[in-house]
């Protein structure tokens, strides 16, 4: 089935969805951990295929940061109470993240919008 602009924005609707969740726990993190939360946005995460785009951050060998597996790794260690990483490291992972979508979804949408002007019958 090939992708809609509408399609597509409704993806973008669940990114930013995503970035909410994301944000709720990154301000909450020195407060109750909602296990459920956290696994579900582990979960979602996990599901990502971003990784490679301009926006979102760079990982490597060297770097103390890992890709988003390794948030949605983070955040599942921490919802069992086991977690390998500070909360201050793991909130710095979340709002790097969070950023570098917010940024992706921001600039896509802004390409569909400019896209569509040119669909429109003359």
């Amino acid at each position: 089935m090939p992708y809609t602009l509408d399609c597509l924005q409704d993806q973008y609707g669940e990114l930013l969805a995503l970035c909410d969740a994301i944000e709720s726990i990154a301000d909450s993190i020195a407060g109750r951990v909602d296990r459920e939360l956290f696994l579900s946005v582990a979960e979602r995460i996990s599901s990502l295929s971003l990784a490679q785009t301009s926006e979102l951050p760079r990982w490597d060998e060297t770097s103390p940061w890992k890709p988003s597996p390794g948030i949605a790794e983070a955040l599942r260690s921490a919802a069992m109470g086991r977690s390998a990483f500070s909360w201050q490291a793991i909130e710095s992972m979340l709002r790097t993240l969070l950023e570098g979508l917010r940024l992706h979804v921001a600039k896509e949408q802004a390409m569909i919008e400019a896209m569509k002007p040119s669909k429109r019958p003359n």
